[in-house]
């Protein structure tokens, strides 16, 4: 499965996303893998490479069932499925569903370069659904904790904004 799976990830990385899901003919694709080797640590990866094509596709409920099943030790490819599960419930309008996985990628061992982005999309989603306190808790977040970070400018200025609506 481990060498199958090397040719599937050399397929994505190209943007073949086709051959990466099915294959060219030759090597396995990553549906044929999930198929073929359930329960692998190869699999479990696949999972993590169809969900993000289905995204990609804007096929999100099949996104998010990928996407769900899979897990990881690797604290920055985990953070990054609950983010994109978030994604992909905003797509469908599932706000507390997004919500829900956007915290979870935050707090899911925090660090300075993917935290800040996800606590931006964790303000997006509760301003969506009318939770302005909160949104702005997100933004202090990113400007008490991540002052060096991208998303700071942003999120100090969003959070300015959120107290000027909230003010009156």
């Amino acid at each position: 499965a481990q060498k199958e799976m090397f040719q599937a990830v050399y397929f994505f990385e190209q943007d073949s996303v086709q051959l990466a899901l099915n294959g060219d003919g030759i090597n396995a694709g990553l549906l044929n893998i999930v198929e073929e080797y359930p329960r692998t640590d190869a699999a479990n990866l696949a999972h993590f490479y169809i969900g993000s094509i289905y995204l990609s596709e804007r096929n999100y409920e099949q996104a998010i069932t990928e996407l769900e099943q899979f897990s990881t030790d690797d604290f920055l490819v985990q953070a990054k499925a609950y983010s994109l599960i978030g994604d992909a419930n905003m797509e469908l309008g599932n706000i507390d569903e997004a919500i829900s996985n956007y915290k979870k990628a935050a707090e899911y061992d925090e660090n300075k370069f993917f935290t800040p982005k996800y606590l931006t999309k964790l303000a997006i989603a509760y301003e969506t659904a009318g939770k302005t306190q909160e949104a702005i808790a997100a933004y202090a977040e990113i400007e008490d904790k991540y002052f060096e970070s991208f998303e700071f400018a942003a999120a100090r200025k969003h959070k300015a904004r959120l107290e000027g609506l909230a003010s009156k």
